[in-house]
């Protein structure tokens, strides 16, 4: 008997935490468009020129500068590939969602792809926060990765800094806000650690008022308008130094992954011309964008920190350096876009533009060894 009661005991409770759980799981998919006719508790801001925050009809969504808040929003995250955010009546809005499509292999608009309509019963209890609360998520790539965040998370802050609803803000949505570089970006912009909730801690969270926006950048594109911002919040506070090289070789010693292995003989090669190398481990964010920022020439395997290419000034040149047949072009859309002369060397080839050679991630984690006459003879190109 006593047993029989158990059973029925343990079988009462898993059915009252499917009921709760399944209230976690968003009852259908709408776009932006809807809004105004269809959801209430939703407004739509839109930052002008003069830095001032407008309330504009949600219709008018279109932009890097709009931004929605949420009466009694829900952001649940698997601090990784799918961001939902969710209203109040529990339906999930594509566009300022995030999600990656396992049919397509990429990440879309379309939040019928995301995966909280069977992650949900992983889903902790949501995290009332009773405020304003700004969310700087963009994706799991933000949540270790120095480039994502760059590229992706602080321009959303950015964005809005300026304007007084900035000030408002009772908390930010941060992602393993701990990391160094993540810290310096949020001193710089007077963000306390009062106000950081780490998603990794609280990954399903509800607000008072939600606010989001728009992925800043998708499928490897980065917009002119996001280098700008970045470049004109973080050049004016670095400090250029005498001891730092022009010709700057990045190194990757201290990485799991993309070493390279002729790293001595590849230095032997270079000093000649006058390279030096550096870890960016040792440098603070700005002290990275100032090297780089002066740097006339830049080598490096592809990596996280070959995203302060952003700073470097027009017409410098930087050598990305591939495994065998592997290719990424993150770094080459930048460099176009800010007329710097980009060369990717993968194996015993240079290339100079994207559609030269096709992008591939196979073996792109793997070490290697870089062809040094090649490198030599694309160096004396520039340095005579």
């Amino acid at each position: 008997m006593h047993k029989i009661l158990a059973r029925l005991y343990h079988s009462f409770l898993f059915r009252i935490r499917l009921i709760v759980k399944s209230s976690l799981k968003p009852k259908r998919v709408c776009s932006i468009n809807e809004v105004n006719s269809n959801l209430s508790g939703i407004k739509c801001y839109k930052i002008s020129n003069e830095n001032s925050t407008l309330i504009v009809p949600c219709g008018e969504y279109k932009g890097e500068n709009v931004f929605f808040e949420l009466n009694e929003g829900r952001f649940d995250t698997d601090n990784g590939r799918n961001d939902a955010v969710i209203t109040k009546d529990n339906i999930l809005i594509s566009e300022i969602s995030f999600q990656f499509s396992n049919k397509l292999q990429e990440y879309t608009f379309d939040g019928n792809d995301n995966n909280i309509f069977y992650r949900y019963f992983l889903s902790p209890k949501p995290f009332y926060l009773n405020g304003i609360v700004f969310s700087v998520i963009a994706g799991g790539s933000t949540v270790h990765n120095y480039y994502h965040w760059l590229v992706e998370s602080l321009p959303k802050l950015l964005l809005i800094k300026d304007t007084e609803y900035f000030k408002k803000i009772d908390y930010f949505l941060i992602p393993n806000w701990t990391s160094n570089w993540k810290r310096q970006t949020l001193e710089l912009l007077g963000i306390p650690e009062s106000k950081i909730i780490d998603t990794l801690e609280h990954p399903n969270i509800k607000a008072k008022y939600l606010v989001c926006n728009k992925h800043p950048q998708m499928y490897g594109f980065t917009s002119l308008w996001i280098l700008e911002i970045v470049r004109n919040f973080i050049l004016p506070q670095t400090k250029r130094t005498n001891s730092t090289s022009e010709y700057v070789y990045i190194s990757r010693t201290r990485s799991k992954k993309r070493i390279i292995l002729n790293e001595d003989k590849l230095m032997e090669t270079l000093l000649p011309f006058g390279f030096q190398k550096y870890e960016l481990e040792d440098l603070t964010m700005l002290e990275q964008a100032a090297l780089f920022n002066k740097a006339k020439i830049v080598i490096a395997p592809h990596g996280a920190g070959l995203g302060n290419i952003i700073f470097c000034e027009s017409l410098a040149y930087v050598f990305e350096l591939f495994p065998p047949n592997s290719f990424a072009k993150h770094y080459i859309s930048i460099s176009r876009s800010l007329f710097i002369n980009y060369k990717a060397i993968i194996s015993d080839k240079v290339y100079n533009r994207d559609y030269e050679v096709e992008e591939n991630d196979y073996g792109l984690d793997d070490d290697f060894e870089v062809d040094l006459n090649l490198l030599f003879t694309e160096i004396k190109k520039i340095i005579t």
